[in-house]
């Protein structure tokens, strides 16, 4: 599937490189190496996410100037050392993932920032019509193209939010107590990457687009999954659908009603959720008339400014949603909710402090 053919292009393992591969010093490991003779007080992980961090910037800096090329077999000649360049930074890191001393968690959020780097990097060179040219695939009849690679991007980047997890720290951290999250680090990456591929004012404004939305997803998320917190009054089982789902419905979340079902509908719900997140995103849409009574699709709108109450465009969108999306599908529940930045920042702020 075209999908899981999307998944593969940025998706980082940690297999073992073929046998035969060149013996010498990686760029990683050469960094690695300088670090611990000048004996820095950088971590390995420190300078691991470093080199991360420094080569998707420079990789978003060098597909501004593919973008800046009119002649579609000149850009095509320029396209390829890209390509090939993040192949070097993927081998580069799981090399060294296997071949240093990192705990668990660092490795773990290597693979994470390098998974979401790519996925940025997706999502821009979509906007800058070159996704098809970089990688080399067909999507599915009907898909916007921008709004899977966003919709992944944002699923992605709302479950930092989410976990709220803590940065594996080096040693000067630990001695100043200093506490980093995940989304220190990538969330400026990302702000880095939009400007460096498309200029100061068009890359901050898809990099605050996309962070809005980030927030207004984080935040419905813990709404959803807390009773007191929305107007069900229900405790549901949350879950981001497939982007492709996401792109050609709009359905920005599941909610799972697991409460008073028998035990055969709790398998077929279970069945479909995996199916639909991994494999194929129409799952949802096929289950039984009665798994469907214990569904839920949401549709979300975020705002950077203004309140949350809906405007009349609103008013449309959702009456699109709910009649085409939940109702023509056999789903009588569904809702369109629209979030304040500010309001959705406080959901976070208050599901943090618990």
């Amino acid at each position: 599937m075209e999908e899981t053919r999307f998944r593969e292009n940025k998706k980082l393992d940690d297999t073992t490189r073929k046998n035969g591969r060149n013996t010498a010093p990686t760029e990683l490991e050469q960094r690695l190496t300088v670090s611990r003779e000048q004996q820095a007080e950088e971590s390995s992980f420190s300078v691991a996410k470093s080199y991360l961090v420094d080569n998707f910037a420079k990789q978003a800096s060098k597909l501004r100037r593919v973008g800046q090329i009119n002649d579609s077999d000149e850009q095509m000649k320029n396209i390829k050392p890209l390509a090939s360049r993040f192949t070097e930074i993927r081998e580069n890191l799981q090399h060294s993932l296997q071949a240093e001393a990192f705990t668990e968690l660092e490795r773990d959020q290597l693979r994470v920032l390098y998974d979401t780097g790519i996925a940025f990097f997706n999502y821009v060179s979509t906007e800058m019509k070159l996704f098809r040219r970089f990688h080399g695939v067909q999507f599915k009849a009907g898909t916007d193209l921008s709004l899977v690679t966003a919709s992944e991007t944002q699923q992605q980047l709302a479950q930092f939010l989410i976990t709220r997890a803590r940065e594996a720290s080096d040693a000067a951290a630990k001695e100043t107590g200093e506490v980093r999250y995940l989304e220190d680090t990538i969330f400026p990456l990302l702000h880095t990457m939009a400007v460096q591929a498309l200029g100061q004012e068009r890359g901050t404004h898809l990099y605050n687009g996309t962070y809005t939305g980030v927030y207004g997803l984080a935040a419905a998320y813990l709404m959803y999954s807390d009773a007191s917190l929305n107007s069900y009054e229900k405790s549901f089982k949350v879950f981001f659908p497939s982007p492709y789902l996401d792109a050609l419905e709009q359905t920005d979340l599941i909610l799972f009603d697991d409460s008073d079902i028998s035990e055969s509908v709790r398998e077929e719900i279970k069945r479909a959720l995996e199916q639909g997140i991994a494999k194929d995103y129409d799952a949802i849409n096929s289950l039984s008339p009665e798994a469907k009574k214990y569904i839920y699709k949401i549709q979300l709108k975020t705002r950077y400014n203004g309140g949350a109450e809906l405007t009349e465009q609103d008013k449309k969108d959702r009456e699109r949603f709910l009649s085409s999306r939940c109702h023509s599908k056999g789903f009588d529940k569904g809702d369109f909710v629209v979030f304040n930045y500010n309001t959705a920042r406080e959901i976070i702020a208050a599901a943090r402090k618990e």
